[in-house]
Order: structure tokens, then C-alpha cells, then sequence
């Protein structure tokens, strides 16, 4: 549960919380899609527009009552994390999140600038002056959310009953100018028709979900944060009911289509003329600044509790320190989007908007479903909300497959880009958390006890081997590690690794029937080479920490059919289960490293113990001998702070396996992008 930080006299009251929701919800819709809807649905606009209404209000009714058992700032990414154990359900619908509320930015930030070089007469051809337009209001709201959060909801009080005053003007006096013949029949175009319509607009619905990113900092959350959401979905469906009716009824579809943005402004002409056309782009700049204010303040605010979540960069939680403003999160998103309007093609932008949100939805009220007996939900409204969703997303679909076959490809790579980013960083996010645990470590080892808690002050860090760094994570922290990597271990190091563990292995060279054991046998690639090199009489041992690399290990023997010459155990190499002058040979690749200095003397008499006479060792690993380069130096450097991205450092192979009483034989100092150590050794 979050903490509010924010002073009582910028609180938030119910005004400003509707606004809030208003603004969001009416900026981009009625201005930028009207013309969509209309020309599918024909007469029916207004009930495609009410029907897009009955989803957000049952998925509002979600909404309140997690945003109500959770008062997180994430909103819908907090109340996916609660609901789904796996932690990439969370993390992509935060990445659909951000990137939404990214685009609906864009959609009203393009329609302002076409107003705008309308107003100005410069028409909708003038695409300098809409990027200017569109890219200076972008900038405007950026410094006005930057100063405070009084000051955004107190702007949106102001812009939102200007924006109501204008709307409603124009409905009640266009309501008088209807043409019965352009209003019925209603359903003219079909009851599918008007389903589709309902899913092309259902964007002009996105913003109430904001509301609750913003429940800490409201007057009275209990009170202000239900009602506001039921009070501006309501708000907003009568508004866009009224207001399509009147643009229905004075003008024709054609006519709709043709003009696209302008519609709402051409409608008036008939009854208003002139003043008419500049007072609906007055309200369609007022609406689009007031929905780029409200998604910018609940945006900045998810992306800041994702990234305290890591599941963004840490650069989204920078806070003003005084006003508890995401300032870095606030102009990342604002340029981003800037970017967006400049670039980008607005059809793609308003379907991937309105597809993306009807998933959202939907997963909100599967979450509500989930956690129901926690949030105190009935079922029923969250499972009409969530069958709706998905029905309006599926339309929608076969509408772009039917119509708009490029835009339809487009939205499927995003998704696929989406989900391949969540995936990525899924696993730099199990990176960081762990490294954030082993920095806490090393600050409090430096004031109690070295790494691996051996009974050693931290004054004394370097006796064991001058010059070598320390492990600072314990044996449980690394196998825990290894077990969450193993499936992706052979794309971050096999390409590397692969020819040092096959020098290794020929300096090795095992003999058909003897027994050779791998001492960190990670994904199993050497003990296929080693349990042929031994052959059906001889018989190879592994020994691992990690769980994961043993059941990946045993499936690649299986495959081969070599799972009866492999013994595999998960264990720790400093006591093993092999009984004295039994091994002919003991290979280990990248693997003495990551044990902390101390006990690398006890792995390594453990090798001499469990030896024959005259038995081999190679150990292949990173050392602290050759050209010490600055790629070196950065790798300790990340080691030394980092310690789960860089879990191994280099060391001293040779000094080690003599001081353990082993006869050195052969040593290799070959490069991989560190130097690497190639030491063959026998035992006396």
C-alpha cells in the first residue's frame, strides 16, 4: 500500500476527481472517431456509443472496488500483479498500459493541432502547423503537471465545465434542428453495425480508469473514488449520445466520413453558421487539452510505481522531492509522445488504442473475478463486463481483417514487440531485484562479516589472494539464480563458453572406461562429450547446485540416449558423495570462480581426496593472469556492484590448484573477451 505524501490543501475533492475523468474520456473521442462510428453504425451512432458506455461503466464498477483494496498509484498494473501469481501477466499489461495511454496522447494531441491550423485557417493540409500545434500543447500540460498536483486538477476543473458549457450548447440547441429522415430508420446499417461502431470508439471511453491511479491522493478515496468514476461515465455517455444525435440528425453519413475530425464543427454550421464551426474547435481544443492533462497525470504516475516494481528503468520513480511529482517519468512520456504525433499514422494509433484498451478492460475485470471474496465484488457485473470486452476486441478485429488489413498486421507486430520487451525484461527484472538483495548484503557485510559469512572482518577481505575479488552472494542466493536462469543460460553464455570448454575437454582427453566427473555441469553440453569419450565401459559423474540445470541436463542425455553412462547429483563441490582415489579425471569449466576465495581450497582438496594417483584435473576458467584490459576492469567493476549480472570474477587458476597440492602440468592462457585460464594438473 502506498503512502500519501501529498499535502492537504492539494488534495484532490470530487470535482476535481470527475474532471479528471471527463477530461480523459472526452478529449480524443467525439472529435477524432465520431466519424468511424457514424459510418458504421449509421442512425444507431448513439446507441454504439451507449453500448461502449454499459462496458466502461461495468468495468468502472471493477475498477472502484480494487482501486479501493489496493490505493496503489499503479492502478491497473497493481491490481494485475495481485491477481496473477506469474509476474510477466503483470508486467505486460503495464507495458499495454503505458504504450495505450502513450498513443491516446498522441490521438489528442494530433487532434488539437488539426483544430487548431483549422482555427488559424490553415486547414487540415498544413502539416507543419498541426505537428507545432500538437507538439506546444504536449509541452504546455508537460510544465503544468510538473508544478503541482493542485494545479493539475484545478486547471481541469476550469477546462472541463468550459468544455461542458460548449458541448451542451450546441447539443440543446442542435437537438431543435434534427432531421427526422436523417435519424431513421436507426438501426439503417444493422444491429452489427453498431457493435462494430461500439468497438472503433470504444478509446473515446479510455481515461476513467485513471482516476484510481490517483486514489492517494484524494480528499476522501472511499467517497470521491466510486463516485467519481460512475459520475464522469455517465457524464461522458450522455454527452457523446447527445452529441452524436445531433451531428446524426443534421448531417449525412457521407458528409460525416468526409470531413472526419472536422465533423462535430460542420455539424453546427446548419444552425449555428460560422460561430458555430469556431465554437465547436474551441471545445475541441479545450476537450483534447483537458484529456492530454489527465492521462499525463495518471501516466507519469504508472509509470513510476512499474518502475519502483522494476518492471520499468528506474529513471520513471525519480519524485520531485517536495511535491511527490515523477518528474523524469513525466517528460520521458511526454516525449515519447511527441514523437508519436510526428511520426506516426493516426488510424493505426486510434486502433491499436481502442484494441489495447478492450484487452485492458478485460483483464480488469478478470482480475475483479479473481479476487472477488478479497475485493467484495459480486461476480456477475465484472463477467458481463469481461464477456463484452472480449466480444467488442473480436469485432474489432474482424472489422481491421475486413477493412484495414495493414493496420490490422501492424497492431499484431506491436503486440508481438510488446510481449518480446516483457519477456526480455522480465528476466533483467529477476536480475536487478536479486542484485538490489546482494547490494543490501554488501553494505551490511562491510560493517559485519565477509562474504559467505566465514568469521573474517571485512579489513581482511584480500588475505586469502591479493588482488582477487570477493563472492558476496551466499550459496542458496546463487543456486536460486541459476534455477530461474537455466532455460536462457545457453543464450547468454554458450556462444562464449562453447570453445574454451572444448580446449579444456582435449586437454583433458578421457580414456573409453574411465570415470570422469564435471564439476558444474550447468545445461549438460560436456557430459555428451565426455560420456562418448568414455564409452559404454566407463562411466561419467556431474555434481550441481542448481535443480533446473539437472532436469535440463537430464533431458539432453535422454535425448541422446547417454542417460545410463551419466550419474547426475545436485550438490556442493566442497563436500562431495565420491569416495577417495576413485576418478580418473575431473573436469570443471567456468565454474571454480564463482566460489569465494576461501573455499576454493576446499573444493580443490576435495578434488585431490576423491583423485586417483595420478589422476587428471582441468580447470577452465577466468583469470586474473594475461592482459589485464579495461573490458576486465569493467567486468569487476559490474562484479563488484552488481554482483548477480557479473556472479563469477577472474582468479588465479594455476596459484590455486598448486597451493592445493596438485601438479601442475600444462597451462593455456587463451582470450575470450576476458582472459581465460586453462590449467591441467595431476595428483601426485
Amino acid at each position: 500500500m502506498a503512502i500519501d505524501m501529498t499535502p492537504d490543501d492539494e488534495k484532490l475533492g470530487l470535482k476535481e476527481v470527475v474532471a479528471m475523468g471527463v477530461g480523459g474520456m472526452v478529449g480524443g473521442g467525439i472529435f477524432s472517431v465520431l466519424g468511424l462510428a457514424i459510418g458504421e453504425a449509421g442512425h444507431a451512432a448513439p446507441v454504439a456509443f451507449a453500448l461502449g458506455g454499459v462496458i466502461a461503466l461495468l468495468t468502472g464498477h471493477s475498477y472502484a472496488k480494487l482501486g479501493l483494496a489496493f490505493r496503489s498509484d499503479g492502478g491497473s498494473f497493481t491490481y494485475l500483479e495481485h491477481a496473477f501469481k506469474h509476474t510477466n501477466i503483470a508486467g505486460l499489461g503495464g507495458w499495454l498500459l503505458l504504450v495505450g495511454y502513450i498513443g491516446t496522447l498522441s490521438l489528442y494531441a494530433y487532434t488539437f493541432g488539426v483544430y487548431g491550423a483549422a482555427m488559424l485557417g490553415d486547414g487540415a493540409g498544413q502539416v507543419a502547423s498541426r505537428h507545432l500545434l500538437g507538439s506546444l500543447i504536449l509541452l504546455v500540460f508537460l510544465g503544468v503537471n510538473l508544478y503541482g498536483v493542485q494545479a493539475a486538477g484545478k486547471t481541469e476543473d476550469v477546462i472541463v465545465m468550459v468544455k461542458v458549457l460548449f458541448l451542451g450548447l450546441f447539443a440543446v440547441i442542435g437537438l431543435a434542428y434534427i432531421r427526422r429522415d436523417y435519424v431513421l430508420p436507426v438501426f439503417n446499417q444493422g444491429g452489427l453495425g453498431v457493435v462494430m461502431g461500439a468497438a472503433l470508439i470504444f478509446v473515446a471511453f479510455e481515461g476513467f480508469e485513471l482516476i484510481p491511479n490517483a486514489v492517494n491522493e484524494m480528499q476522501d478515496a472511499r467517497r470521491d473514488l466510486s463516485h467519481g468514476i460512475f459520475l464522469s461515465i455517465g457524464i461522458t455517455i450522455t454527452i457523446y449520445v447527445v452529441v452524436s444525435l445531433v451531428v446524426v440528425g443534421n448531417l449525412l453519413p457521407a458528409e460525416v466520413v468526409k470531413y472526419k475530425e472536422y465533423a462535430l464543427a460542420v455539424a453546427a454550421k446548419p444552425f449555428l453558421g460560422q460561430a458555430g464551426f469556431l465554437l465547436i474547435g474551441l471545445a475541441a481544443l479545450l476537450s483534447t487539452a483537458s484529456a492530454i492533462n489527465a492521462t499525463l497525470f495518471g501516466t507519469s504516475r504508472l509509470g513510476m510505481v512499474m518502475a519502483q516494481e522494476q518492471a520499468l528503468p528506474q529513471a520513471f520513480s525519480l519524485k520531485e522531492h517536495h511535491k511527490d511529482i515523477p518528474w523524469l517519468s513525466l517528460i520521458l512520456i511526454t516525449a515519447v509522445a511527441i514523437l508519436f504525433i510526428n511520426t506516426a499514422n493516426l488510424t493505426i494509433i486510434s486502433s491499436f488504442a481502442s484494441a489495447t484498451f478492450l484487452l485492458i478492460f478485460a483483464s480488469i475485470n478478470l482480475s475483479a473475478l479473481r479476487l472477488r471474496q478479497r475485493i467484495g465484488i459480486a461476480p456477475s457485473m465484472p463477467l458481463i463486463g469481461l464477456t463484452l470486452s472480449l466480444a467488442s476486441w473480436s469485432v474489432l478485429m474482424v472489422f481491421l481483417w475486413q477493412s484495414d488489413k495493414p493496420s490490422l498486421a501492424w497492431i499484431g507486430t506491436f503486440y508481438l514487440l510488446i510481449v518480446a520487451a516483457e519477456l526480455l525484461y522480465g528476466e533483467r527484472r529477476l536480475i536487478f531485484k536479486s542484485s538490489e538483495k546482494f547490494l543490501w548484503r554488501r553494505h551490511k557485510l562491510t560493517y559485519q562479516l565477509s562474504p559467505r559469512s566465514h568469521p573474517i572482518m571485512s579489513a581482511d577481505v584480500n588475505q586469502y589472494e591479493p588482488g582477487v575479488l570477493r563472492v558476496l552472494q551466499s550459496k542458496d542466493e546463487t543456486k536460486a539464480y541459476y534455477n530461474k536462469i537455466a532455460k536462457v543460460y545457453d543464450l547468454l553464455a554458450e556462444h562464449s563458453e562453447q570453445p574454451m570448454r572444448e580446449r579444456g575437454i582435449a586437454k583433458l582427453a578421457p580414456q573409453p572406461g574411465e570415470k570422469v566427473l564435471e564439476i558444474g555441469f550447468g545445461t549438460g553440453h560436456c557430459l555428451i562429450e565426455l560420456a562418448n569419450a568414455v564409452g559404454p565401459s566407463g562411466q561419467v559423474y556431474g555434481i550441481d547446485i542448481s535443480e533446473e540445470m539437472l532436469k535440463l541436463s537430464r533431458t539432453l542425455l535422454e535425448k541422446e540416449g547417454l542417460a545410463e553412462r551419466v550419474d547426475l547429483t545436485c550438490g556442493d563441490a566442497e563436500q562431495m558423495p565420491f569416495a577417495e582415489n576413485s576418478l580418473d579425471a575431473i573436469f570443471t569449466s567456468f565454474t571454480l570462480e564463482l566460489f569465494d576465495t576461501p573455499e576454493i581450497p576446499n573444493v580443490l582438496a576435495e578434488c585431490q581426496r576423491v583423485l586417483k594417483p595420478g589422476g587428471r584435473l582441468v580447470v577452465v576458467a577466468m583469470s586474473k593472469q594475461g592482459k589485464q584490459g579495461a573490458i576486465l576492469k569493467v567486468y569487476e567493476w559490474t562484479h563488484k556492484h552488481f554482483p548477480n549480472l557479473m556472479d563469477c570474477r577472474p582468479i588465479y587458476v594455476r596459484r590455486a590448484v598448486e597451493a592445493a597440492g596438485l601438479k601442475v602440468q600444462e597451462v593455456d592462457i587463451e582470450s575470450m573477451w576476458v582472459p581465460v585460464e586453462i590449467v591441467l594438473a595431476i595428483k601426485p
